[in-house]
């Protein structure tokens, strides 16, 4: 069984819906603190959309309380 089609974002989609720069979402992504991503080549980094929403909920979270 194959895995559903899921349209990947690019970085700069990520970085505007995120309100940060491309840079920061990068630097994050180094630290290990951002959205998990896919590498598909060293320049080539790419987000499922699912990834991202969840990051953002697990931030949403921490920073409610």
């Amino acid at each position: 069984m194959s895995a559903p089609q899921q349209r990947l974002a690019t970085e700069r989609e990520v970085a505007d819906w995120m309100a940060l720069t491309p840079r920061q979402l990068a630097d994050l992504r180094r630290a290990g603190q951002g959205p998990r991503h896919i590498a598909l080549t060293a320049k080539a980094i790419r987000y499922a959309w699912a990834d991202v929403y969840a990051y953002a909920q697990r931030r949403r979270e921490l920073v409610s309380g």
